[in-house]
């Protein structure tokens, strides 16, 4: 069996729709570049960017915060070991507090960095 038969056979929906639609496809990925006034294109893609921007951002900077290598982490530790358990819970709490800032701010970034390219879509 040819690796095209296999590919229809695990996926039969998926055969059918794009041969039942090749040419709504054909079209609609060469209107693409025209799309609303012909900048649309970019500023979907900027919007899409910003998105996977934050796929990559974001498990990075929980890395800072939550690494056993991290200051945080071993400013916590170190808190627990000399001042006890409640010192140590109020250090987690205040390297949480850290984490959730720095990480809201990231997605506030981002997010009205895609919303400046929306409201630039609209606007035009």
């Amino acid at each position: 069996m040819t690796d095209e038969l296999r590919v229809a056979a695990d996926f039969p929906g998926l055969a059918h729709f794009v041969h039942f639609h090749r040419h709504d496809l054909r079209d609609l990925l060469h209107d693409l570049p025209t799309l609303g006034d012909g900048t649309q294109w970019w500023k979907l893609a900027s919007i899409i960017s910003c998105g996977t921007l934050a796929g990559a951002v974001i498990p990075e900077l929980v890395k800072v915060f939550t690494s056993t290598e991290s200051r945080h982490v071993r400013e916590v530790v170190t808190s627990a070991e000399e001042g006890g358990a409640s010192l140590g819970i109020l250090s987690g709490f205040v390297a949480g507090n850290f984490s959730a800032y720095y990480l809201g701010l990231a997605m506030v970034f981002l997010m009205s960095v895609s919303y400046l390219f929306a409201g630039k879509a609209s606007a035009d």
